[in-house]
């Protein structure tokens, strides 16, 4: 009997712009910081909120849906409570997803990387994620 192989993509899910950041700060003053930068307002979003993702429900999580252009944006702690969520990014502190087409990346990683608070930014590869299904964050 010969056996079938499912390959899965992940591209039609993943249509986001992802961003590594290094920042000794707490998640909160993190997030102000960004809000600040970006003239979005992301929120935490409670980890009752995240019972379909268990994968995530440990880690603070900031979101910002902003319908009028159509864009989210949301940051993860990659670190939190001597824990990793993506061990290939163990040196990367928070993830900031972008999701949406008019994401002006370069100025946004200009804004965040000229804070006083951040060590690192830069623009991640998602196709060289290992891991890259525990970013899926959609219900």
């Amino acid at each position: 009997m010969k056996t079938e192989k499912l390959h899965i993509s992940f591209d039609s899910f993943f249509d986001f712009k992802l961003i590594g950041i290094s920042c000794s700060e707490k998640d909160y003053r993190l997030c102000w910081a960004i809000n600040q930068k970006l003239g979005i307002d992301m929120s935490r979003v409670m980890e009752t909120n995240l019972e379909s993702r268990q994968h995530i429900a440990d880690f603070p999580f900031y979101e910002f849906i902003d319908e009028e252009n159509g864009r989210i944006f949301r940051l993860l702690a990659n670190k939190f409570d001597n824990k990793i969520l993506m061990n290939e990014l163990k040196t990367i502190d928070y993830l900031f997803l972008i999701q949406g087409e008019d994401a002006n990346l370069p100025s946004v990683i200009e804004k965040i990387s000229a804070m006083e608070i951040v060590f690192w930014v830069n623009e991640l590869d998602f196709d060289e994620l290992k891991d890259k299904d525990l970013l899926y964050l959609d219900e």
